[in-house]
């Protein structure tokens, strides 16, 4: 079968990284055809070295939904093993027509929600939970509350949290014996309870000096700090910060006992699987904890549980356990025996796997028949239509340009499974394209099956590339609907295995989102918006392009000539993020080629095309970046391009922009001193577009230096009531 393991990880904290990736690995191990994917806010950086894929993108749960339902549609998966990412309306479409789902849970999410997620937990997460086609919690108690959830009879496995054996060393200990040394290591939170250990440490009438050593960060440290010095334990607590891995293990080397969680009866829950407390066993550090962890029940002797309430937590208790290693030499051995067979990942995963075997047997009467792996099947047969695209707004090609560019498509030889075109398409303005029908007449002949020719008539306004809608039926095609568009410009000369490399790419790295073989910038990177997910092809097989989802380029209207200085790429990208094109990756592809950046820019001209591109892109950039752009672009006399005639030009050719239009006028009278001109075409720009907070902000601004208050009132409540968090960049004692 085939499993697709999803994890959206808002926070990408080390332990919930390498719990995703050993849960993929020892998937793996069992089933080659396993495929893991984290989505989530981190970085690339953050991500390398694991058996996942990531797909970081800025938080947006919306987006991350998206991406899942097109891996899901990419991979076709017997089985979908998800991290429970908290529902959403996203979630529950997702839910519906997603292959059968076994949601991992690892908490009881009604105790740990806050806000709006606990309002959408609550209004979407029971139906979502309702098509699940089972549930793996860390612990019985929350399988329980799950089931409780759903008025149907759900499939549960309980799967406490692992560890992988090799990853933790059998520690040389060497503690000293002027004190007895505790050793707590986390992310420092509130269920963790440190509190009641701090308060036995201060009531401890013995004989013995107890010393705490935290090691990490987390909210709840400061306040740990605070509460010693109140009472007075003075070196007793010494604090490390975040350590090393190796610098952890030295330490713990160094202590006597490990401290668990105390306080996870705060969330609700009893039980529990904390991961240091499988950690402390692999060392050998005896430990204690309070409530119930699933893989030490019943108390192995080298634990202890403390009572799972605010009660102090009793020394002598732990005073028994640093003495244990004495008492019992080979404590310390049977203790990563223990954890090796009774926490190891790679047993759990097994049983985890046997769990979706008969959930699908439960579904379907009987497992899929084994597939290969994506790696094994190789690409699927996809038909190609080559498409020319000639630009709509440049002097005709030459005859040889045309010609080449015709011989180029005639001479491809498709290979590795794709299927020879049954025609070829070229699009351009309808003048032209007589032209191109005789060069097809002339040069034909000479190719033995040489394909149909379409010819497309350029659509009205478009831009100097297009990408036609794949599925369009085109006069001529008999509703044929490639897989594939290939446009180009007139001239290109492909390469034979120009497909190959980027359809290898898209079919199985359906996380990519954008793929280049080859940079346009004049400093030798693509241009793109930060943060877009690029695979930059090793060779040179493909000299078009970008290859991008299909529809793509019309989704945002294609590209259009009135970009300032050129920079046709970032506007068109921009767009894809407004649209929210982006954020839905589709099954199908198209390969669009870029339009090559302009020449290198002098630094304030750049200033002055990026400030225009943010003030027209307001709802993707942060209030701050639009307000720095108004000031740049206000504090310029003049601008060099678009000039007035350009924009009237313009404005005549785009009648939708005349808002922006408007407002970028109003900032040219601005940055030239002249005041009341810049309020007509604010006004204009604000009748023209009643979403657009932009016209009141610099109303706002004006009204101010002209003191005319009563109109600074009414321009603030108007841009405050569309764009929330403005007041910090209002004019002063607005």
């Amino acid at each position: 079968m085939r499993i697709l393991c999803l994890a959206v990880l808002l926070n990408t904290l080390p332990q919930l990284l390498k719990k995703f990736d050993a849960e993929v690995r020892r998937l793996r191990e069992l089933e080659p055809d396993t495929h893991g994917f984290v989505l989530g806010p981190g970085s690339p950086q953050e991500m390398r070295g694991y058996s996942f894929r990531c797909l970081c993108r800025p938080f947006d749960r919306a987006t991350y939904m998206n991406a899942a339902q097109a891996l899901a549609e990419s991979l076709r998966p017997d089985i979908i093993f998800f991290r429970y990412p908290c529902a959403t309306r996203q979630l529950l479409r997702f839910m519906r027509a997603a292959p059968p789902v076994i949601f991992e849970h690892n908490t009881i999410e009604e105790t740990e929600l806050r806000h709006q997620e606990l309002v959408n937990e609550r209004l979407w997460g029971n139906a979502s939970l309702a098509h699940a086609a089972g549930f793996s919690g860390v612990t019985e108690e929350i399988n329980r509350y799950e089931l409780s959830r759903v008025d149907h009879p759900v499939p549960t496995f309980m799967l406490g949290n692992g560890i992988e054996p090799e990853s933790v060393p059998a520690l040389d200990f060497h503690p000293p014996r002027d004190a007895v040394h505790l050793l707590s290591a986390a992310h420092f939170s509130s269920w963790h309870g440190l509190e009641r250990l701090l308060l036995g440490m201060a009531r401890y009438q013995g004989k013995e000096r107890f010393v705490l050593h935290l090691a990490g960060e987390g909210p709840d440290l400061e306040k740990y700090r605070l509460m010693a010095q109140q009472l007075r334990l003075g070196d007793a607590v010494r604090i490390h910060g975040q350590l090393e891995q190796d610098a952890l293990w030295q330490l713990a080397a160094a202590c006597h006992v490990g401290v668990g969680a105390l306080g996870r009866h705060r969330t609700n829950m009893f039980q529990y699987a904390a991961l240091k407390h499988r950690e402390y066993c692999l060392q050998g550090l005896p430990f204690f904890f309070s409530g119930s962890d699933v893989d030490f029940m019943p108390l192995p002797p080298f634990a202890a549980a403390v009572p799972a309430d605010e009660s102090p937590i009793d020394m002598g208790m732990v005073l028994r356990l640093a003495r244990l290693p004495e008492e019992q030499p080979d404590i310390r051995g049977r203790m990563r025996q223990y954890a090796e067979e009774h926490c190891s990942w790679q047993g759990k995963m097994r049983r985890l796997h046997g769990f979706m075997g008969e959930v699908l047997t439960a579904r379907n009467g009987s497992l899929p028949p084994r597939r290969p792996t994506l790696e094994a099947e190789g690409p699927a047969p996809a038909t190609v239509r080559p498409l020319l695209t000639l630009p709509a707004s440049a002097d005709a090609p030459s005859a040889d340009m045309l010609a080449a560019g015709l011989h180029s498509l005639l001479r491809q030889q498709y290979r590795s499974g794709l299927a020879l075109c049954r025609d070829v398409a070229v699009a351009g303005p309808a003048e032209w394209l007589d032209q191109v029908r005789r060069t097809w007449e002339e040069i034909s002949p000479a190719y033995a099956d040489a394909p149909a020719l379409l010819t497309l008539p350029q659509a009205e306004g478009s831009g100097p590339c297009v990408c036609w809608n794949a599925t369009a039926e085109a006069p001529g095609a008999d509703g044929y609907a490639p897989q594939w568009l290939l446009p180009l410009l007139a001239g290109d000369v492909l390469r034979e295995d120009m497909l190959e490399a980027p359809q290898q790419a898209v079919r199985h790295q359906p996380e990519v989102s954008c793929i280049s073989a080859r940079t346009s910038g004049p400093d030798g990177q693509l241009w793109k918006p930060r943060g877009f997910r690029t695979l930059k092809l090793g060779r040179e097989e493909a000299e078009a392009c970008l290859l991008i989802r299909r529809f793509l380029w019309q989704a945002v209207g294609g590209m259009r000539d009135c970009q300032p200085m050129g920079l046709t790429d970032w506007l068109f990208w921009l767009g894809c993020l407004e649209e929210g094109a982006i954020r839905r990756s589709l099954p199908r592809a198209g390969i669009v080629r870029a339009v090559p950046a302009p020449p290198s820019l002098a630094e304030s001209e750049e200033m002055e095309a990026l400030s225009q591109m943010v003030i027209r892109r307001t709802s993707i950039f942060p209030a701050s970046s639009v307000i720095k752009a108004h000031e740049i672009l206000a504090g310029t006399a003049s601008l060099r391009s678009p000039d007035a005639s350009d924009l009237a030009a313009l404005e005549a050719r785009w009648p939708e922009e005349a808002s922006w239009f408007a407002l970028y006028r109003g900032l040219l009278h601005e940055g030239a001193g002249r005041l009341p001109e810049a309020l007509l075409h604010y006004r204009l720009a604000a009748q023209h577009n009643g979403l657009d907070w932009q016209p009141w902000l610099r109303m706002a601004h004006l009204h101010a230096r002209l003191g005319q208050r009563a109109r600074v009132a009414e321009d603030v409540r108007r841009a405050l009531e569309l764009r929330a968090g403005l007041e910090e960049f209002l004019p002063a004692g607005a």
